[in-house]
Parts: structure tokens; C-alpha cells; sequence
């Protein structure tokens, strides 16, 4: 605070430590600049910082979500650590140009030197690569050694598997770069970002202060004159969620003087359940010093372990939520337009093309405006504060809509079919769905205790969406009638915990859960997880697939039928008719579009009598357009896990030496491969290839057709690391969860679907550890125009949580489908699916209304007010450069509808951009008019010479008088108009005369309601 900066400098030197400009800064390492206003997200940081300048003053600093973008608290200062390891602009130049200087290489083929050549005059330039880890070696020249303080400690655990680990990965790089030589890849004497062994061996040496570990001394106490140490440390005993043994265990500590110290996210439960049982434990900010003997620290956080460690007369027991719940707790990372060229559609003109942006008025009423031009050379401008009345363009296939033409009736012709089909679809639809409505369901208890301790042993942290989710699927169990809800979220997104918790919901109300699920591997990683979860509850969970004998399964059929067994998990078996449960109350479908038509047939059934949930990352294009419409509810998940990064993703004609460099390079990291070659036939072949390309490597092989016990244990083999490469087919495809796994080799990628490619990627990049997806094709061949389009999609669909977008996109290039027999992409095509889409959802809403005898408000639904006053309302383009950021700030104010949204945009916005100029302030100013306008019925506020007219819709009758005496001298009250005449202070005299209206409005009908 109070810091005076150079604005231009700043900004230089934070790219000189790689921070990447964006428009918006949502992860670490970017920065953003808005006039006075600079955001910018340190690494180190668990929150982005909002710096506003007064000049070249620091004025203020504030931390802000990065999901709304919404500021938090303010700080005093604020660190900002460089946000990448090799930082090409810090490095001397003469240094870099010196190592280019010795490069050799005449053993790279031209393009090769061509793309060296460039891309390292960009990099000495000081510009940015998308791939600059290929450049390091120019840049690194130290270790983490040369960051140890002179009295530092240096600790070295196992010091002869490191030095053997460092030989090693020496080996495996050496081996590498001289088949990268040999290709031309690489030229030769490239610098390497690896210091050589000896070299970290001698630093390592020099350390003056050193504590070598190991895990336990083999030799005597003095061994080649090392002295050996027995730390005693020992792991703490696990809980696993058994709170009530927890509290027991802590009591023996303190009665025996020993000093507990419990690191967890659930530090306030926990006091409440410590105090509960006469223990003293207060929740502190950390431990500054060694805790007294006999005491409970509990500190809010999270620690990856816990030990435990005698300190003479005592011990000190650390315990976290690794220890107390099962596993640790992480902390979420949260996460957040229009194109000019896409198509978009305007609810009364039609489909148009998207220009751009155009500021345009007379005077004092300048606007922004979207231009949309449409057949024949048209052109329509529509206001910024109307773009709730536009809509993207989707429609399935390539086909290119055709541009609706302006002043005639083309539009309105093919909406209303559009309306008429959508009535049609509607009707069938709600038949249906109508048993589901109109059913007596079961309407489950709220939750219990147990439900609260369940939920708090889940080793994550919520992210918000998931937390919404969970309770909207809540809130429909505990309504009489069946649940049919639609999860949507992204792989590895939290799904399953949403029915894990929905499932353990309904055992403790006495029903039964049948848990639906695509494949036997998926299955019974599902029971594991379900099993661990629930171990500390009394119920009985079970699975039912092919991996169990037939002796197995029928036993687990009796003990379903006699009400013994509480969840059962199981795949298309378990909807055969020999299964029946004693008292079912809820299925969970998960990824519903792989199983086939008998089984959704068998599901509908279902749904019509108990509560059903379905999972899906990319719901088929029929369950999506159904769930969109409102025939059935929806949840979606959108954010990211915490250090969950995006997945590079590559096409390729197939390669021997991609898929071993590939393979090497994640055993390189101690990962593993899925391989995956669609075609039992060939497989073990081709994983007898992959053996060639990489004898190195273990590989194994697993596939439906295997035996049940063979491909059990392929899989439990592969998943405990037995094994560096699985050769496999699709099976791998639903929920596999190993987050060891980090590279994806697809095999004619060409010969998959686009939600069946998102899945298959979805399997990887599941940890902190960044992910590489290889997208094989057949060389030289030609691949078909729609393999091609969804090769391009999924490259193009990197970003974490596209998964939606993907469903939507495979919704353009498959359709809609033909739901219930009735062919709807015709008229999809005609408006678009959005339209479609809200006709659906209208006719939906309309046709219930007179099922129930409720005719819904039309009126009120299409009910838009026209603004044209003397004003300049609008964002100017130097106050949000960012057209897509512009844009949304216009639709967000568009959709305002009450008071408060547009008094709480108008803080956000100041937040984010600095201070309001005049033309958002009267931007503000007649979003809050448009609100009170609609809350009193009027259709329009504008200028008729030197006076404002309100449009009512309605005539006052006789009321005039009345209001005319409520409204005062301050406006002139007609027979359906209210004038306010446009002189100094205008403004508020025509918010005052709005004011007046709605509090008039309430008094007729507080008295129409006492009459």
C-alpha cells in the first residue's frame, strides 16, 4: 500500500517471470490490466490479488474469488513469486546467444532448423512460447541448491536410492536424446535441462549442515563415521471416519500427559465433538510452539500425514485427516461469448451473422450495439441491454443456416411450426412423464447424523456446484414424488460422491439403492469405493456382475430379495427379471447412454416407482435435449478439482518412435500407459509390438472378453503398479479412477465417437500431474469428414470441464435424434436449438398449466420494456477492452430483473474495472428503470420532446385522481401514460415517478386484497 509503481514497468517485468497476460485471471500465474487496475494470481498464492493504482500510487490491494471476480478482503501487501521455473527473460542474453552459438545441426532436417531457428529468435525477442520446457537447458543453469540459506538444512531421505533413482533417470535421458539425435528432432550438443549426477552429487557434498535419512539402520550405530540416529518417529493409528474411537484414544493421551495435535478441514466439528465429550480443544491458527503435556491442539488445514514421536516423558501424536476421515482433504481451485462470424438468433428477427460491435447515437443517447447482418446485405442493430433477446446458433450437422431475411414473414413462419411441433413433442413427452409426476412416491426423512459424519469423511473438499448438486438431488428425495435428475458434470468431476451420499441417504430411511453401471471393471472399482466409504456404518453393500460366480450371485439375489443387503452394484444384471429387491428406493444410472434400448425400457419402468439419479460427463444428445427442456431435472458440475490441469491432447499419423518416446517419458515420471487397440483379434499382437517398440516397459493386456478372474486380476495388477503399459480396449472408457495413469494412446482414434474419445481422455490427468493424450490415425490413409470433425472438437476441447460443450457439440454432428418417433431436426435446423429448445421448455410449461387448471402468464414471460432517453448508456470500449468480457457484463445486466441484481452488478463491476465512468453509471441507471418498469406493467419509457413518456400497459381508469394525488406535481398522470417532464434533475424525478407507481400498485392491492 501506498507503493508508487511504474505501471509499464510492472507489467514487463511480471511477463519477464512468466506470467501470462489474459483478459481475466482465474488460475495461477496470470495478470490482467484494466486501466488503473491490475489483477494478478502468484503460484503462491491461495487467492488472486486486485491491485488499484491512483496514478502511480498503490491505493489499495484486495484478494478476490477468481470465480466471480468478486473482491474479498483487503491486504496491506501482497507477494508475488515468479510463476515458472525457466524464465527466459531473466537470463543474460549474451549467455543464451553463447550456448545457440554451439549447436550443431546439420543432423535436423530443414524444418526442424527452420522452427529452432524461429522460435528461439521469439524467445531471445522476450516473447512467449506455448511449449518453452523444450528450450530449458538454455535457460536453467542452477538447482534448488543454490537457494539453500548458509546455515540451511539439507535433508536427504534414503541417500543410495536416490543416488541409484539419479543414475538412473541419467541413463533413460541419455538413451532418449541420442535416438532424438538420430531422428533429427533434437540438434546436437542442445543444452540439457538435467544437471549430471556427479555435479548434484558434489553439490549435495558440499552441504555443511546434511541430515541423511533412512528408513531404518541396518549396519552399527557408527558406520564408515556416520553417526546413526533412531528418530522413533512411527505412523499414527488410522480411524477411517470412527470418530467415537477417535475420542476415546485421545482421552488415554491426555490422561497418560501426551500432547495431541489434530491438522484437519473439519477443525470446528471436531472441537464441537471433543467438547461434547469433556475433552478441552480450542481450533488455533497454527502451533508456534511445542503444545503442553496433556493438551488438544486442532488447527484448520491439511497435511498429507501424521506420526507419532516420543519426546521423552510423553509423546507427541500428529493426526490428520489422512488418519481421522481415510485420507487428506484438498482445497478446491475455483475456476470462471460471442464471436464475431458465429451465428446467432434473435427471438423476433431470425438468424443472423455476428459482426462485431458498433457505439452509435445522437448527442446525449449514445448506445453500443450488436450488429447482426442477415440475408440480402441487412443489417439489425440491437442494443446492448437487449441481448437476453439473442441466443447462439446451434443446429445439428455442418449445414450452414440460412440467414433469415428482414421485413417478411419467413421468421414467423417457421417458428410458430417450430411452436406447433414443440406443443406436439411436449404432449408426448408429458405423457410419459406424467406417471412420475402424479405418483405417491416415497419422500425420504432429512438427514440424520450419521449422514453429517458419513459426508465429513469425504477426502475432498466440495466444490460449490457439487455442494449444489448434492442438495438439489436431497431436496428431491424428501419431495413425495419420484426423483428423475440428470447429474451432468465432467470426469473426475465428483459424481459418484453425489450418489454416494443420495445412496447412503436412502439406507438410513430403511430402502434399498441398486447402483446401474456400464461394465464389470467399473463395477467393482465402484464397490471398493462404496465399500471403503460405508465401512464404519452398518450396511451391507454388494456387487453384482460377472466377476461373481453363479453361486455368488444368487446369493446375493436372496439376500436382495430378503432385504439383507442394503446397496447393490451391479451392471445390466441387475436389471434382469430374476432380480427383485424386498424395498427399493433409488437407482442410480450411471453413463445411461451405454446401455441399450431393453435396459432403458426396464429403467423407464423403474422410474415410474422409486427415485432415479443418472450420471453422465456426456450425456447423449436425446437425454440432454430431454433434461434441457424441463421434462427432467438437472444438475450440472463445472468446476475443477484442486491442481486438476488440462490434458494435452495431440493427432498424429501413427508412429513407432511417438509411441516410445510417449511411453518412455511417463515411466520417466513413474507413471503409466493405457494403450488403448479397439479390436480383441489383434490386440495381443499388437501389445506384443508395443513389447518391441519398448522392452523396457512391462506390459499387460486386458479386455471384456477375458476370463472374469484373468481380467480382475490384469486390472488389480495394473492398478498396484505391477505393470508400466495396458494394452486394452474400451473397457477402460466408464469411471476408472487411477490417477497414476497420465498418458493415452489411442489406436485408430478415427473409428471412435466424440463422447466416447472425451471419456476415454477423461481416464487420465486425474491428479496434480499433467496428462498427454496421442490421438492415432492410419498413415497415408484418409480418414471420413465427420472422424475428422470429431478429432478437430476434441483437440479443440483441452480446457478443464468441456465436457458439456462436447454433449452439445455432439448434438450438432449426430442431432438431436428421434425422440419418442417424432422427427424434430428439421425444425431444429429451421430456429436453432437454443429456440427449439425454449419453445419446448414454453409448451412444457403451457400444456401443465392446463393439465393443473393454471393458465401460466405469457405476458409476464415475453414482457420487454423499450428504454429511449436522452442517455448515453453503455460500456466504453478503454473501460473493458475485452469484447467477450464486455459482452458478458451487457447479457449479465440484460438478465437483471430485480433492483438488488443491478445495485450488486454495479459493486461487482466497479470491483473488477475501477471507478464507474458516466455512461455505465446511466447504463446502471436505466437497467434499474427497465426493473421498475416491469414491476409496475409498463411497456416503454421514452423521449416525445421535452418529456418522458411511461407507456402503461393497461389504462389507470379510475384511479387517475388517486394517483395523480400520490405522485404529486413531480408527473402528469393520462389515461394509460405518466409524463415526466425532462429538465435538471430529470433522472431522479423519473426514478422518483417509478418509485410512486410500484408503491401505488402495492396499495391497490394490499386493499384489493382486504376487500
Amino acid at each position: 500500500m501506498g507503493q508508487h509503481v511504474n505501471l509499464g514497468d510492472l507489467m514487463e517485468r511480471w511477463q519477464r517471470i512468466g506470467y501470462r497476460v489474459e483478459r481475466a485471471v482465474e488460475i495461477p500465474g496470470t495478470v490482467s490490466r484494466r486501466g488503473g487496475i491490475l489483477d494478478v494470481y502468484s503460484p503462491g498464492a491461495e487467492l488472486p490479488a486486485r491491485i488499484e493504482l491512483s496514478g502511480d500510487v498503490v491505493e489499495s490491494i484486495r484478494l478476490f474469488d477468481p470465480a466471480s471476480q468478486r473482491s474479498l478482503k483487503p491486504v496491506e501487501r501482497v507477494f508475488i513469486l515468479p510463476a515458472q521455473e525457466a524464465l527466459p527473460g531473466m537470463t543474460p542474453r549474451s549467455e543464451v546467444e553463447e550456448r545457440y552459438r554451439h549447436l550443431d545441426l546439420s543432423n535436423c532436417p530443414p524444418a526442424t532448423r527452420e522452427r529452432i531457428k524461429e522460435e528461439m529468435a521469439l524467445l531471445l525477442a522476450g516473447h512467449a512460447l506455448e511449449e518453452p520446457g523444450f528450450y530449458q537447458g538454455f535457460f536453467c543453469g542452477g538447482t534448488i541448491l543454490d537457494f539453500l540459506p548458509q546455515d540451511g538444512l539439507l535433508v536427504v531421505e534414503s541417500p543410495e536410492e536416490v543416488e541409484g533413482e539419479g543414475l538412473r533417470m541419467e541413463e533413460k535421458a541419455r538413451a532418449l536424446r541420442e535416438a532424438k539425435e538420430e531422428r533429427g528432432d533434437v540438434p546436437r550438443a542442445f543444452p540439457s535441462h538435467q544437471m549430471p549426477w556427479q555435479e548434484v552429487k558434489e553439490g549435495v557434498s558440499s552441504v555443511s549442515r546434511r541430515l541423511d535419512t533412512v528408513p531404518w539402520p541396518l549396519g552399527p550405530i557408527h558406520d564408515g563415521g556416520t553417526r546413526l540416529h533412531e528418530m522413533g518417529f512411527t505412523p499414527p493409528r488410522s480411524y477411517w471416519g470412527r470418530l467415537d474411537t477417535l475420542v476415546e484414544d485421545v482421552q488415554g493421551w491426555r490422561r497418560d500427559g501426551d500432547r495431541v495435535v489434530v491438522v484437519s478441514h473439519h477443525a470446528s466439528r471436531l472441537a464441537e465433538l471433543f467438547q461434547g465429550q469433556s475433552v478441552p480443544a480450542e481450533v488455533e491458527e497454527g502451533v508456534a510452539q511445542g503444545p503442553d503435556k496433556g493438551s488438544v491442539t486442532l488447527v484448520r488445514g491439511s497435511l498429507s500425514e501424521g506420526w507419532s514421536l516420543p519426546l521423552g516423558d510423553s509423546i507427541l501424536h500428529l493426526l490428520t485427516d489422512g488418519e481421522v476421515m481415510g485420507q487428506a482433504k484438498e482445497r478446491p481451485l475455483l475456476l470462471s461469448g460471442l464471436e464475431p462470424g458465429s451465428y446467432l438468433v434473435h427471438t423476433e428477427h431470425g438468424i443472423g451473422r455476428f459482426t462485431g460491435t458498433r457505439a452509435m447515437g445522437v448527442g446525449d443517447g449514445e448506445k453500443e450495439y450488436l450488429v447482426l447482418e442477415y440475408a440480402e446485405g441487412d443489417k439489425l442493430y440491437v442494443p446492448t441491454d437487449q441481448l437476453d433477446r439473442v441466443s447462439p446458433y446451434i443446429a445439428p450437422g455442418e449445414r450452414v443456416p440460412t440467414l433469415t431475411r428482414l421485413g417478411t414473414q419467413e421468421w414467423s413462419r417457421s417458428r410458430e411450426r417450430a411452436r406447433a411441433s414443440t406443443r406436439e413433442l411436449a404432449q408426448q413427452l408429458l405423457s410419459i412423464y406424467a406417471s412420475r409426476e402424479v405418483v405417491e412416491g416415497f419422500s425420504f426423512s432429512p438427514d440424520t447424523p450419521w449422514q453429517r459424519e458419513m459426508e465429513d469423511s469425504f477426502p475432498y473438499e466440495e466444490t460449490p456446484d457439487q455442494m449444489e448438486s448434492i442438495q438439489e438431488v436431497k431436496r428431491d428425495m424428501e419431495r413425495p414424488r419420484p426423483m428423475d435428475r440428470l447429474v451432468c458434470g465432467d470426469v473426475g468431476y465428483g459424481k459418484t460422491e453425489v450418489a454416494l451420499r443420495a445412496a447412503f441417504k436412502a439406507v438410513m430411511d430403511g430402502r434399498q439403492v441398486a447402483v446401474l453401471v456400464p461394465t464389470t471393471v467399473l463395477a467393482q472399482q465402484h464397490y471398493v469405493t462404496f465399500s471403503q466409504r460405508l465401512a464404519p456404518f452398518p450396511l451391507q453393500v454388494e456387487v453384482l456382475s460377472r466377476f461373481r460366480t453363479p453361486e455368488e450371485q444368487r446369493d446375493v439375489i436372496e439376500r436382495l430379495a430378503s432385504g439383507k443387503v442394503d446397496i447393490c452394484i451391479g451392471t445390466h444384471r441387475l436389471i434382469q427379471r430374476d432380480v427383485a429387491f424386498k424395498n427399493l428406493g433409488l437407482v442410480v444410472v450411471d453413463e445411461e447412454q451405454r446401455f441399450g434400448v431393453a435396459h432403458k425400457e426396464r429403467l423407464k419402468e423403474m422410474r415410474q416407482e422409486v427415485d432415479v439419479l443418472t450420471l453422465s460427463a456426456t450425456p447423449i444428445p436425446r437425454t440432454l435435449h430431454i433434461a434441457l427442456s424441463g421434462i427432467r431435472d438437472m444438475s450440472t458440475i463445472e468446476t475443477p478439482p484442486e491442481e486438476r490441469l488440462s490434458i494435452k491432447t495431440y493427432v498424429s499419423e501413427y508412429s513407432e518412435e511417438v509411441v516410445r518416446e510417449a511411453i518412455l517419458r511417463e515411466m520417466d515420471r513413474g507413471g503409466q500407459v493405457f494403450f488403448l487397440h479397439n479390436r480383441v483379434r489383434t490386440i495381443e499382437e499388437t501389445a506384443e509390438k508395443i513389447r518391441d517398440i519398448v522392452p523396457e516397459a512391462a506390459v499387460a493386456v486386458g479386455h471384456g472378453q477375458m476370463s472374469e478372474e484373468g481380467l480382475e486380476r490384469v486390472m488389480a495388477e495394473f492398478a498396484q503398479g505391477e505393470h508400466d503399459v495396458l494394452v486394452c480396449t474400451t473397457i477402460i472408457e466408464a469411471g476408472l479412477d487411477m490417477p497414476n495413469v497420465n498418458t493415452l494412446i489411442i489406436d485408430r482414434a478415427d473409428m471412435l465417437g466424440l463422447a466416447q474419445l472425451y471419456q476415454l481422455r477423461g481416464r487420465i490427468g486425474r491428479g496434480a500431474t499433467r496428462a498427454y493424450a496421442y490421438l492415432m490415425v492410419p498413415r497415408q490413409r484418409r480418414i471420413t469428414e465427420t472422424a475428422e470433425k470429431r478429432l478437430k472438437t476434441i483437440l479443440a476441447a483441452t480446457e478443464l470441464g468441456a465436457g458439456f460443450r462436447i454433449a452439445m457439440r455432439d448434438l450438432e454432428i449426430r442431432g438431436a435424434g428421434n425422440i419418442l418417433g417424432a422427427e424434430q431436426s428439421g425444425h431444429i435446423h429451421a430456429v436453432g436449438y437454443e429456440m427449439y429448445s425454449q419453445l419446448l421448455a414454453q409448451a412444457v410449461e403451457e400444456l401443465r398449466g392446463e393439465r393443473d387448471g393454471v393458465s401460466p402468464d405469457k405476458a409476464a414471460r415475453d414482457l420487454e420494456v423499450k428504454i429511449d432517453l436522452p442517455i448515453s448508456a453503455y460500456i466504453p470500449m478503454d473501460y473493458v477492452p475485452d469484447l467477450t468480457t464486455r459482452l458478458g457484463v451487457y447479457q449479465r445486466l440484460a438478465r437483471a430483473r430485480q433492483r438488488e441484481d443491478v445495485a450488486t452488478l454495479g459493486d461487482e463491476i466497479r470491483d473488477r474495472f475501477g471507478p464507474l465512468p458516466a455512461e455505465v453509471r446511466d447504463l446502471l441507471y436505466v437497467v434499474e428503470l427497465k426493473a421498475l418498469a416491469r414491476e409496475v406493467g409498463a411497456e416503454s419509457i421514452a423521449q416525445d420532446g421535452k418529456v418522458a413518456v411511461i407507456q402503461l400497459r393497461e389504462p389507470v381508469g379510475g384511479a387517475r385522481l388517486a394517483l395523480q394525488k400520490a405522485l404529486g406535481r413531480v408527473a402528469q398522470v393520462g389515461h394509460s401514460q405518466v409524463r415526466v417532464t425532462l429538465q435538471d434533475g430529470w433522472q431522479g424525478a423519473l426514478m422518483e415517478t417509478l418509485d410512486g407507481l410500484v408503491a401505488f400498485k402495492a396499495q391497490v392491492m394490499e386493499m384489493a386484497g382486504k376487500g
